[in-house]
């Protein structure tokens, strides 16, 4: 066991420190992207909510998607109103970063 573990030593060693490339591929600069970087916008908050599955459970905010999409003005509004401050902040809550895995089991493998 010792001297495989030498051995791979040896090998790591050899493998980064060995020469480095001397004549690097030319990559051209590619065209700028078209994207939109500013703030959201409405449309784009109403066409998130549509696309958001029926029947789903709600996250850590305990939100269903059907509530979403309810009162679409009034969600479209709150979540205007909201995204666009944490724009202007430049802060992500913490607890946007919270996701929940849970493990359910198949028919027939319980």
């Amino acid at each position: 066991m010792e001297q495989q573990l030498v051995r791979w030593k040896e090998h790591y060693i050899d493998l980064l420190n060995g020469p480095g490339i001397d004549n690097y591929p030319h990559i051209e600069r590619a065209e700028p992207l078209d994207i939109n970087t500013g703030p959201t916008t409405k449309p784009e908050i109403v066409s998130a909510v549509n696309k958001t599955k029926q029947g789903k459970a709600p996250g850590p905010d305990s939100i269903p998607p059907k509530a979403l999409k309810a009162n679409q003005p009034a969600t479209t509004q709150i979540m205007d109103n909201l995204l666009n401050k944490f724009w202007e902040s430049e802060q992500i809550p913490k607890e946007w970063h919270l996701n929940y895995i849970v493990k359910l089991p198949k028919k027939g493998a319980l």
